[in-house]
């Protein structure tokens, strides 16, 4: 006869249960689980194309505007001349040059000639034509063909008679440079280009306008946009006629 150390023996050889190893019900994934992840998979491709699209409109229109910011222009030519400008509220600069130039102009690749004319040699021309009055000149293009920026140093987009002026966009650029002898360089910053670069991050929707002061997001309109436009009269009337 055994006694009660052999029904301890026989409780402790029952096969244990670790904690941890027992599955609950809310671990057993739910029937069909995989069938809804691929369907939902398959109904969202058809979207992608147009999230795809959207992004990249995006991208590349902030890519766009910063490249809008800057300008960096080099110059081949001769003469002695050195310039400042503070977009539309003056004009500073002594000397004179002619020259061809290329490089990147405020996000296009632009290049011509031009004529850049400083005192003394704008005083000269107007002793010798009072109608020609003026302290700096921009003549664009083989002898002026495309325009001609005539200013008085102080507030060169209203006090400009000339036939060109800046867009409006150039208002606050600050910009310098000049040529010495056969080489020279121009370079730019675009504050409102900046403001425009800032305000287009948040710009989601082509409807938000607002946030595109430069006016520029669309490719046709920014294809149209030139460092010089011709000049705005008060009666309506373009002159054709380069001064």
């Amino acid at each position: 006869m055994e006694g009660p150390g052999h029904l301890r023996r026989v409780k402790n050889d029952r096969p244990q249960r670790h904690r941890g190893t027992e599955k609950s019900l809310n671990d057993v994934p739910p029937a069909g689980g995989g069938i809804f992840k691929w369907v939902r998979l398959c109904v969202s491709v058809p979207l992608w194309p147009i999230f795809f699209a959207t992004g990249c409109s995006y991208a590349s229109a902030r890519a766009h505007d910063l490249g809008d910011i800057v300008r960096l222009e080099g110059h081949l030519g001769y003469g002695l001349q050195a310039h400042a400008n503070v977009g539309e509220l003056f004009h500073l600069g002594a000397g004179s040059s002619r020259q061809w130039s290329a490089g990147w102009v405020y996000g296009r690749v632009a290049h011509g000639t031009s004529t850049e004319e400083h005192l003394p040699l704008t005083a000269v021309y107007t002793l010798l034509n009072p109608e020609q009055d003026q302290v700096h000149r921009a003549a664009v293009g083989p002898d002026g063909a495309q325009g001609t920026h005539r200013c008085y140093f102080l507030f060169p987009g209203t006090l400009n008679p000339g036939t060109l002026e800046k867009t409006d966009m150039r208002t606050l650029d600050l910009e310098a440079g000049g040529l010495a002898g056969f080489v020279g360089l121009d370079a730019g910053f675009s504050l409102l280009e900046l403001l425009d670069f800032a305000l287009g991050l948040f710009r989601f929707a082509d409807s938000w306008t607002v946030l595109d002061p430069g006016d520029d997001d669309p490719e046709p309109l920014r294809e149209t946009r030139r460092l010089w436009s011709p000049r705005r009269r008060s009666d309506g009337v373009i002159p054709t006629r380069p001064n």
